[in-house]
């Protein structure tokens, strides 16, 4: 190989080392804003801005900047609410081209939010909708308390030199009460969607819905853990590729 050839093998690998850790920088980013309901920064700042499929798909399918914007942006913030998922076993594969990017992690982490009083939520039906809370305690708070684990498979496209999130994909793993196992909580089949609606905010905090339609139904039904059925090999993991025309997408 001659000196010149080297050179450029060598800046190429240079160059997808350091693609390699903003990509995870970004994700990392994307959790952080999450973790704050800082929706309308995640939007603005994380999500790809000149992508026409643009995409998140968490069992329902958000797809594209104002479709985006639409569901996330103006979400409220919870007195005592906490979201925690903290990112883990990244595999990322920078395109040859250095043009886009694939990534997958698992996130293991925790949700809760108490409530003065039991939320009053229905749904199309009438029927009525919402977490599933304990409560009241002792001091009269209702408490929506679980175990949050995921999987995500995300699409990066480098756009006026950043790397943004393309196309997101959250599969689901376990979901269920803090106080109750996930082997029991398969057993008592309360896999429902209704688990994930979110109840209004408290009184005094303008906002709109949180239940906002999606914009599609999701092809990739999310994938709760169940004794009745193998784990699901699903995000796929990405491998190593030239162009993204010669990969699958989330």
């Amino acid at each position: 190989m001659r000196l010149e050839e080297r050179l450029d093998s060598l800046k190429r690998r240079v160059q997808a080392a350091k693609d390699r850790g903003e990509v995870a920088n970004v994700f990392a980013t994307y959790q952080y804003y999450h973790s704050l309901i800082y929706d309308g920064k995640t939007v603005e700042e994380i999500y790809a801005q000149h992508q026409p499929d643009v995409r998140h798909d968490w069992g329902g399918v958000l797809e594209g900047l104002d479709e985006l914007r639409r569901y996330y942006v103006d979400r409220p913030r919870y007195n005592g609410k906490l979201i925690c998922h903290f990112l883990a076993n990244p595999v990322i594969q920078i395109a040859g081209d250095g043009k886009t990017a694939k990534g997958y992690w698992i996130a293991a982490g925790h949700e809760c939010t108490p409530y003065p009083e039991r939320p009053k939520i229905t749904g199309p039906d009438g029927d009525p909708v919402g977490p599933r809370l304990e409560g009241p305690d002792k001091y009269g708070i209702y408490k929506f308390c679980h175990w949050v684990w995921n999987k995500y498979g995300v699409d990066f496209i480098r756009e006026e030199g950043k790397w943004r999130v393309w196309h997101l994909r959250t599969s689901g793993m376990i979901r269920t009460h803090f106080s109750m196992d996930w082997i029991d909580f398969s057993l008592q089949n309360h896999i429902d969607d209704r688990l994930c609606a979110l109840a209004t905010p408290l009184e005094g905090v303008p906002s709109k819905p949180l239940n906002a339609p999606p914009t599609y139904p999701s092809p990739n039904p999310p994938q709760g853990y169940t004794i009745a059925e193998p784990v699901a090999p699903e995000p796929r993991l990405p491998e190593p590729y030239e162009s993204f025309d010669e990969t699958f997408s989330y």
